[in-house]
């Protein structure tokens, strides 16, 4: 027995160490569910797997960008819905506004509604995002609106309503113009001579007029001039913007620097269009120059300018300051008064003066069309000669207003008009030719009296009209010497004069003569204190201390005799202001009713004696007197209150005087109302109306034959002169409006990455439009009058067609990321199943193999078991 090597448990353990390896191996698979843990387990498979697997995570990654994708598209149309329904509301308004039961606060009251919702679109346009990723917003994108309206291009006539071709910058190119553009200036249209396109057409040739300036149209088969887009381009270079090859705006006018600017919008005006964009936070000019030329951000844009509507405009309003204010001189005093109207022609416009009563007529020189300008520009072409146009033929706009001055130096009328840019010739002639010019003349004066008692009034040659004129001039005014205010225009009297009417006294009669009456009287006294005895005739006496007084008295007497008539009077007026003299004016006749007194005057002269204060003594003792001092007299020799010892009265001779005449309605007044006429005239042609008033009194005590005058004077308050104002000609032409203003924005892109591979088949490369107002074409909605409501409504249509576009465009979008969606995640799904057949455990078969190793394992153990035991037994033996 050999027990040197133990042969059979080497052999044993050798392959129990095999069983027990591939045990773990079956374990392991059986733990990991993957058959391939290593690369060990199956080399080929692993790169098998490995590239499988990176198909499956690609896609399964591009599915969830897919995802992402659908929602960008539902974000955008969510706010695309809004803005249809925000243009929806605009048309609503816009035909609300071309209604004609609207006023014009209505339709601004509408107007302010669509501005509002304008600025939120707007809004909607810049700050729309998905992921801050913007989604309609495109830096450098410009938005273009009309400022009101593009003169730029327009559409003229021939005649009425007959297109005779397109204007440029307010410079006419006629049909045979358009057909024949020299091959030197680019391409010619392809038109009849009615102006349809007689193929499709994208034509582009240079202007004349502007150095490089560019104009690109575009018609199609069959349309109209009326139909024509005009297509813009826009560009920068290191002085500033460019449209069409021509300036619009320096750097330094739009306020941008070489350096770091703010973030801002700028805007700038350019032939009737404002345009404006948004400059980023930190640009200089030359990021800016990139971004409007395409060079780094995007492409550059273009927009179309296009009709949307017409609007009824005025051939030939009269505008500004059309009044011409010509002073009134003694050289054209004859010629101001007449009639005056604009004479136009193929020629010219000219003045034609008609005498005021129609007798005669004349004509000025006439001014042509080319000598009348705004600004240097002159109007030339009407569109009526085939040449070569430049910037000397300049014809008409309505932003323009022509001034023309008739060359008559007396009668110097100026006009001030504009012209329809679409007007034909042939319709500004018939609308300018006969149009009247009229105006009173204006004599500022004030006529006064001197005299209170004559007043003026309705100062008919003091009016600011040419009846004032008529009877100023009539009456003498010297217009060239009374030009200063205040100075005396014209100078006379009103004078009037007293005439007795029939004999002096008419109806004379007389009172009866008044008795003597006393009118006055003096009394010259002397008292005497007397004593008195008294015999009372029966023998008994009584005794008496009376006061004697003498008198001498005077009087003055006087007898008055009335005297009763009637006087008839009136008044003639006569006067003369300037070189005219007043028709003689006759008051009415009126009667006096007058009296007068005449007084007799004479004196009287009594003398005499009055006993009073009689004082009875009774009591002679008690008295201090005795019977001896007393004069004995009989009772009847006295008599207190008695006259006695009376002379006889003496009178003085009468002195007779004469009254003074006084009338019983003195504190009437004479009221005379005239006017003054020039004598011969008419008497409606008076130069004022006049009241004199004067007292019956006042006139009677006027000598018969005296006179009384005012002076008369009518002085100038400032020159005169005549207000010479054209009336508004009527006449008006459907001018289309080029309100139609759309963007040609280049497109976004967003690459939604489907497949873990570069190739561009595994890409979904999706594109929209930029949106602004203007590339929604709706920038130039407006409701201010019925025919921009008009223009806004056919706006409203395009924009909401534009608006669909962009919707349709997301959503078909939408549509194709659902659909490679489904069959990305089933892709991954089957390549899933692919994967898991190479690499993942067949846990049944596996499971088989784990429990055949297992068992070969314990059975392995057993045998190297017994194979030690057998060594062992030798050692047994040996002990």
């Amino acid at each position: 027995m050999v027990i040197q090597h133990n042969i059979a448990a080497m052999t044993g353990s050798r392959e129990l160490n095999i069983v027990t390896n591939n045990k773990a191996k079956s374990a392991e698979k059986l733990s990991s569910g993957y058959r391939i843990n290593r690369a060990a387990d199956d080399a080929a498979g692993l790169a098998i797997s490995e590239k499988m697997r990176r198909e499956i995570r690609g896609l399964s990654q591009g599915s969830r960008n897919i995802q992402e994708g659908i929602s960008l598209c539902q974000v955008a149309d969510g706010y695309l819905a809004e803005v249809h329904d925000m243009i929806q509301r605009i048309n609503e308004l816009a035909v609300k506004g071309a209604n004609d039961t609207l006023t014009s606060s209505d339709r601004s009251f509408i107007n302010d509604e669509v501005q509002a919702i304008k600025t939120e679109m707007s809004r909607i346009f810049d700050t729309a995002t998905y992921n801050e990723i913007p989604i309609f917003h495109v830096p450098y994108m410009l938005e273009v609106e009309p400022d009101p309206e593009p003169y730029d291009i327009q559409l003229f006539y021939s005649s009425s309503g007959v297109i005779g071709g397109l204007e440029f910058n307010n410079i006419r190119y006629s049909i045979e113009e358009l057909r024949n553009i020299p091959a030197s200036q680019g391409q010619s249209m392809k038109l009849d001579a009615n102006g349809i396109a007689t193929e499709d057409q994208e034509v582009t040739f240079k202007l004349n007029y502007e150095s490089g300036e560019e104009v690109k149209l575009k018609l199609k088969k069959g349309q109209s001039l009326a139909e024509v887009k005009r297509e813009y381009n826009w560009n920068a270079d290191d002085t500033g913007i460019y449209v069409n090859n021509v300036l619009a705006a320096t750097w330094a006018e739009l306020g941008i620097s070489s350096t770091d600017n703010a973030a801002r919008n700028v805007a700038f005006t350019h032939r009737g269009m404002k345009i404006s964009f948004d400059v980023e936070e930190g640009h200089g000019i030359n990021d800016i120059k990139n971004g409007i030329n395409g060079d780094s951000f995007t492409s550059a844009a273009t927009w179309d300018i296009g009709v949307s509507g017409a609007t009824g405009r005025a051939i030939a309003p009269i505008v500004g300051n059309s009044t011409t204010r010509v002073a009134v001189t003694n050289s054209n005093k004859d010629d101001i008064n007449d009639k005056y109207y604009i004479s136009a022609t193929s020629d010219g416009l000219a003045i034609t003066k008609t005498e005021a009563d129609g007798s005669n007529s004349t004509t000025t020189s006439r001014t042509a069309w080319n000598n009348i300008s705004y600004s240097g520009n002159p109007i030339v072409d009407w569109g009526e000669d085939v040449d070569n146009n430049d910037s000397s033929q300049i014809s008409f706009d309505n932003n323009s207003t022509y001034h023309y001055v008739s060359p008559d130096s007396g009668v110097p009328i100026q006009y001030y008009f504009k012209l329809a840019d679409a007007a034909s010739k042939p319709e500004v002639i018939n609308i300018l030719d006969g149009t009247a010019i009229t105006g009173s003349i204006v004599c500022p004066t004030s006529t006064t009296s001197s005299n209170s008692a004559l007043t003026i009034s309705d100062k008919r040659i003091d009016g600011n009209n040419d009846d004032a004129f008529a009877l100023q001039n009539s009456y003498g005014r010297n217009f060239d010497s009374s030009q200063s205010s205040g100075s005396t225009a014209l100078g006379g009297n009103v004078t009037w004069k007293k005439i007795i009417v029939g004999d002096a006294r008419q109806n004379e009669y007389d009172d009866p003569e008044t008795g003597r009456v006393v009118t006055g009287s003096t009394d010259n006294t002397t008292d005497v204190e007397r004593l008195y005895k008294v015999d009372q005739g029966d023998g008994t006496y009584k005794y008496y201390k009376v006061t004697e007084t003498q008198h001498d008295q005077n009087w003055n007497y006087a007898r008055y005799k009335t005297y009763h008539w009637e006087e008839k009077c009136k008044l003639e007026y006569s006067g003369q202001l300037g070189s005219a003299v007043m028709d003689s004016i006759e008051g009415n006749e009126i009667s006096f009713n007058v009296s007068r007194t005449d007084t007799t005057s004479y004196t009287g002269n009594e003398k005499y004696n009055y006993y009073s204060n009689m004082l009875e003594i009774t009591d002679l003792d008690s008295a201090g007197l005795v019977d001896g001092d007393f004069t004995e007299k009989t009772y009847s020799e006295f008599e207190v209150g008695r006259r006695y010892n009376t002379q006889a009265e003496r009178y003085s001779a009468e002195t007779t005087s004469t009254g003074s005449n006084v009338i019983s309605n003195g504190s009437n007044s004479y009221t005379t109302s005239g006017e003054f006429v020039k004598d011969g005239d008419n008497s409606s042609d008076y130069a004022f109306k006049f009241t004199h008033r004067i007292t019956y009194q006042e006139l009677y005590n006027m000598i018969s034959g005296s006179t009384g005058s005012s002076s008369i004077t009518t002085k100038s308050s400032g020159a005169a002169y005549r207000n010479f104002t054209p009336n508004q000609p009527v006449g008006t032409l459907s001018e289309p409006d080029f309100l139609s203003i759309t963007v040609n924005p280049p497109k976004k892109h967003c690459i939604i990455q489907c497949a873990p591979d570069v190739e561009d088949q595994h890409e979904i490369n999706m594109e929209w439009s930029p949106l602004n107002l203007s590339i929604a074409g709706i920038s130039g909605a407006d409701c201010t009058t019925k025919a921009r409501s008009l223009s806004t409504i056919t706006l409203a249509k395009e924009s909401l067609n534009i608006i669909a576009e962009e919707r349709s465009t997301f959503g078909s979008y939408q549509n194709r990321l659902e659909h490679a969606a489904r069959y990305t995640d089933n892709t991954v799904e089957n390549t899933q199943a692919s994967e898991s057949r190479i690499r993942d455990t067949e846990m049944a078969h596996e499971l088989s193999y784990y429990s055949n190793a297992q068992i070969i394992a314990q059975a392995g153990q057993m045998i190297l078991a017994q194979a030690n035991q057998t060594t062992q037994g030798v050692m047994n033996l040996l002990q």
